[in-house]
């Protein structure tokens, strides 16, 4: 069910590079984008550019007549181009060419002759290996199909394109939406236009019949609201795709859906009903390796939510050993999160374990984040031994400026400094300052503490006055320490576990249920009383820096 504003995240953010040439399903016609018809020849692929100096001009030409609407003369042009790249053993030359021809003779409603250019084209890339060209002529093929209503063979030919493209190493773009969807929750190219590019996939799958394609667009429409912070909106779009995977018959895709729906109701402290969702998945993955792992992830996730760690880590190792089975890139992540409890654990040699094999398996997959979240728990795990831990923050503060983490960052300054105590207080300057911009105000307490001990160790005694007067005052703010605590950690920014049941919300001003209300009362109190110590990771946090800040006011009063 949907939670009341009052407790989930109120969502709205967006994500998705609509491409300058999007899809125009008005029309009937294949992307086009001002004067530049999407995904044209002469841009085919990089070895496209292996195109001569002659037959460059040719294409090019060829496509701004076809751009203006003079057919006879541009398809003039395109013959031309294409003998001359026979003549010359210029197999992109010739590809690029009869897939121009192609995307004229659909724009003239040629259908049949489309397709025969269309086959032809994915003949010659086929054989050349250019999975670029490929993919661009498979997208153009499906928008031939769904214009003449032919769903099944437009299905076919998008899921070929998309597989085509995954082919295709970095850094690519494409305009044409398909092109873009599996990388538009990322948002590269801004929220709006992440948003705009989902919108219109979605449409053309339901238009093509495709509840599978749906199924992926709402995939991708939640991760983007996770990685925004609305997991209210995220929880929507995974069940939306949940239902369309469920449609298509896909019962491991939609065990996934119902992952993100769990990690969603986690993310807002909702663990019951997370609890449900992982029940609902574990059938749908008996039969799949990875798929049982990854339900172990979650599995473990809500376990650490509900502060019974031992548990959370028994699931994470379950997970990491059948990820690592199947060489899947989730192993990483199962690692980290399994060395990070291990650490609270304070079991010290497992989760040294546990983090270096995260941060190695990051690394080699270009998880930069991952890999930052390893090295800088890696120097956390060192403690006081500065030989030990600065290479590993040091790498983490690079890491997470690679991954474009703001918060990770300002954690790492923040260990480096205290580690380095007066010398590194420009650092904890910048570390407070970063922690009030991104608004996370446990790192500015924390920030301002190691200031007044960096301080104190140097016998600055009007700097510690200043710097843990502004730590208390900053705590003094804080209504809800857990929930700050656990944004800090990267953890479930929330206060407690919460739970409301079917019916207890008034709707319409009618009131709920007084029967329904008592039973949902009676089952958050049995809840709590279970996992008394819920947020067991951000519990500790607040102990210490409140320690900590006591210790500095006794500090404070005893100099006055």
């Amino acid at each position: 069910m949907m939670k009341p504003a009052v407790f989930g995240a109120i969502g709205a953010g967006a994500v998705i590079a609509a491409l300058g040439a999007v899809f125009v399903l008005t029309d009937g016609r294949s992307e086009r984008d001002g004067d530049n018809l999407a995904g044209g020849p002469a841009a085919a692929s990089p070895k496209a550019a292996a195109v001569t100096d002659t037959i460059t001009p040719m294409l090019a030409d060829a496509e701004r007549l076809l751009n203006r609407g003079d057919t006879p003369t541009a398809k003039d042009l395109y013959v031309r181009a294409r003998a001359l790249a026979k003549r010359q053993n210029n197999a992109a030359g010739e590809a690029a060419a009869v897939f121009g021809l192609g995307r004229l003779e659909h724009f003239n409603g040629q259908s049949d002759a489309a397709r025969t250019a269309f086959t032809e084209a994915l003949a010659l890339y086929t054989a050349a290996g250019d999975n670029a060209g490929r993919a661009r002529v498979e997208v153009a093929y499906g928008d031939l199909e769904k214009d003449t209503f032919r769903g099944p063979q437009a299905i076919q030919h998008y899921r070929a394109a998309r597989a085509a493209w995954a082919l295709v190493p970095e850094p690519k773009s494409d305009p044409h939406v398909m092109l873009s969807l599996d990388r538009a929750w990322a948002a590269p190219s801004g929220e709006a236009r992440a948003r705009a590019v989902l919108d219109q996939a979605d449409k053309i799958f339901h238009n093509i019949g495709d509840p599978e394609g749906e199924g992926d667009a709402a995939m991708m429409l939640g991760a983007l609201e996770m990685g925004l912070g609305n997991p209210g909106a995220a929880e929507a779009a995974f069940l939306r795709a949940r239902a369309r995977y469920g449609i298509a018959n896909l019962p491991i895709r939609e065990a996934d859906a119902l992952l993100q729906v769990a990690a969603a109701e986690i993310r807002e402290g909702y663990n019951i009903e997370a609890g449900g969702r992982l029940a609902e998945a574990a059938p749908l993955v008996r039969n799949d390796s990875v798929g049982a792992a990854r339900l172990a992830a979650r599995t473990g996730d809500l376990e650490r939510l509900q502060g019974r760690l031992a548990e959370a880590g028994a699931e994470y190792a379950r997970a990491a050993a059948g990820l690592a089975a199947a060489n899947h890139p989730d192993e990483a992540a199962a690692q980290l999160a399994l060395g990070q409890v291990r650490a609270a654990l304070g079991e010290v040699a497992p989760a040294r374990a546990a983090l270096t094999i995260a941060r190695a398996k990051a690394a080699a997959r270009g998880h930069a984040q991952v890999e930052a979240e390893a090295s800088l728990s890696l120097g956390l795990l060192a403690g006081a031994d500065s030989a030990a831990a600065l290479p590993h923050l040091h790498a983490a503060l690079d890491k997470f400026r690679d991954a474009g983490s703001a918060l990770g960052e300002a954690r790492s300054m923040l260990a480096l400094a205290r580690l380095e105590g007066q010398a590194g207080e420009s650092a904890l300057l910048l570390a407070g300052d970063v922690f009030g911009r991104i608004g996370v105000a446990w790192g500015q307490v924390l920030a301002a503490l190691a200031r007044g001990d960096a301080a104190r160790a140097a016998g600055q005694r009007d700097l510690v006055l200043a710097a843990y007067r502004e730590a208390a005052s900053i705590r003094d703010g804080i209504r809800k320490p857990l929930s700050e605590a656990g944004r800090y950690l990267g953890l479930p920014p929330v206060e407690s576990l919460y739970y409301v049941a079917a019916g207890e919300v008034p709707q319409d001003d009618n009131p709920p249920d007084p029967d329904i209300v008592r039973a949902a009362e009676a089952t958050r109190a049995a809840n709590l009383a279970r996992f008394a110590n819920h947020h067991a990771e951000a519990r500790v946090l607040v102990a210490e820096t409140d320690a900590r800040l006591k210790a500095a006011a006794a500090y404070v009063q005893a100099t006055n």
